[in-house]
């Protein structure tokens, strides 16, 4: 995964299709009985590190899911360890000339 490179993409109706259901996830943790707190279980939790790719694609290509997920979103950009990450990557000299593009 390349959370390095950034750029605005215009996405197809898969893509679309998939925003759509991202969206329909994250309104049904907006209405479950959980702690309080940013994170899709409250406090930060091994389902946000299994949605943590998806965060960096979406806010990297500059895509919109709903205003949930762009909460969840920005409190995970937030985290100490991901910013910890994107510093790593950044810094990264090895490339794929691919998934630069």
């Amino acid at each position: 995964m390349n959370c390095r490179t950034e750029k605005a993409v215009e996405p197809n109706a898969a893509v679309i299709q998939d925003l759509q259901r991202l969206a329909q996830i994250w309104a049904r943790f907006e209405h479950v009985d959980k702690p309080a707190g940013p994170f899709l279980a409250g406090r930060f939790s091994h389902v946000d590190a299994m949605f943590a790719p998806v965060m960096w694609r979406v806010r990297n290509y500059g895509l919109k899911v709903s205003p949930a997920f762009d909460r969840w979103a920005q409190a995970m950009y937030d985290l100490p360890a991901m910013q910890e990450w994107l510093a790593a990557a950044r810094a990264e000299t090895w490339q794929m000339p691919a998934y630069e593009r």
